[in-house]
């Protein structure tokens, strides 16, 4: 009979044991489950952060190629305009050298005329 109490309590003790065993496991189940809830959380978060990011990027990419298309296009105006500053000069020049000429000219033919009147 106490051979039967002593496998009766051992049997209890062991059970016990398997319980406080299973505890134990459904804490660490526990534990683990919100680990998993705050890791879901974490990535979520990233994702939006970088969803975030790469809609930045995304417009950062179209303004620069904007920017290029504006740069080129400045590049030609700049061009026009030494095209068109080199043609107003030139004008310009052409304009004075025909004004001289025709002062010069002007001023032999008066030079003449004045040399006739006196001479006479």
């Amino acid at each position: 009979m106490q051979r039967q109490l002593e496998m009766d309590a051992n049997e209890t003790a062991q059970l016990e044991e398997r319980e406080r065993e299973m505890r134990q496991l459904e804490t660490d189940i526990l534990d683990i489950n919100d680990i998993f809830r705050d890791l879901g959380t974490m990535v979520h978060d990233q994702g939006e952060l970088t969803d975030n990011i790469e809609t930045q990027v995304e417009t950062a990419a179209v303004r620069v190629e904007s920017g290029n298309k504006q740069l080129e296009k400045a590049v030609r105006h700049k061009k026009c305009s030494r095209k068109l500053t080199c043609c107003i000069v030139c004008l310009l020049l052409g304009i004075l050298t025909a004004i001289v000429i025709i002062v010069v000219v002007l001023l032999a033919i008066f030079t003449d005329a004045f040399k006739k009147s006196n001479n006479k």
